[in-house]
């Protein structure tokens, strides 16, 4: 388990990031929410690590972002 950035995106913007959510090991797990139409979760500290912010928009971001992580760009 590890921590994670959750972002959540409405259309092509960035609504709210929740920075290095801490992975639920018990039954009393911290909630995580906001407006968006789509959800994003990444590795803990990725947003902070590549300059990434709530108000940031771009057609493609989440294909980007996902693309990053996988290596594959």
């Amino acid at each position: 388990l590890i921590p994670l950035d959750i972002i959540f995106i409405t259309g092509n913007e960035i609504t709210n990031i929740s920075d290095n959510c801490p992975p639920c090991i018990d039954n009393n797990c911290e909630s995580y929410k906001s407006v968006g139409d789509k959800v994003l979760e990444l590795p803990g500290g990725y947003c902070k690590n590549n300059d990434i912010q709530i108000g940031d928009k771009n057609e493609s971001i989440v294909a980007i972002i996902v693309c990053d992580v996988l290596n594959i760009m």
